[in-house]
């Protein structure tokens, strides 16, 4: 939801809780495809 105008400052309620492990970018894709990170499912299609 946008408010115009308006600045609501709060703190978010929750942490973000990954399912998966963090994955660094030169690490190998969590896909199972043997390419790093970054160059497979860190970059949008």
């Amino acid at each position: 939801m946008v408010h115009h105008g308006h600045h609501h400052h709060h703190a978010p309620d929750r942490t973000v809780v990954r399912k998966q492990p963090k994955v660094g970018r030169n690490d190998p894709c969590l896909c199972g495809s043997q390419k790093k990170f970054k160059k497979c499912c860190a970059t949008p299609a």
